[in-house]
C-alpha cells in the first residue's frame, strides 16, 4: 500500500470556487478532486518524458520491444504446450 502524505495548497478564491464544484458534481470531495487531477498530471508528466527518451533512443527502444515480444512469445509457447493433452506411451490421451 502507498504511504499517504499531505499537502497544503493555496489557489486564488476563483480556483477554489471552481474546483469545489467540479468536484462536488462529480460526487467527490475538494480534497480527493485535487489529488486525483494532481496524479493524473504527474502521470501525464512521466508518459511525455517516456515518449521523449523513446524517440531520442530509438535503438534501445526497439531492442527493449524486441526483448519483451521475445518473452510474450516464450510464455505464449509455454503455455500452449501446457495445453496440449498429455500421451501415454500407448498414444492414448
Amino acid at each position: 500500500m502507498a504511504v499517504m502524505k499531505s499537502v497544503t495548497i493555496e489557489l486564488p478564491a476563483h480556483f477554489h470556487d471552481v474546483a469545489r464544484e467540479v468536484a462536488e458534481s462529480e460526487g467527490s470531495s475538494l480534497q480527493a478532486w485535487c489529488a486525483k487531477a494532481l496524479q493524473g498530471h504527474l502521470l501525464g508528466l512521466a508518459a511525455a518524458a517516456e515518449a521523449d527518451w523513446e524517440r531520442e533512443h530509438p535503438a534501445e527502444r526497439a531492442a527493449f520491444y524486441a526483448e519483451r515480444e521475445a518473452e510474450h512469445e516464450a510464455m505464449y509457447a509455454q503455455l500452449a504446450a501446457e495445453d496440449q493433452p498429455r500421451h501415454d506411451e500407448g498414444g492414448q490421451a
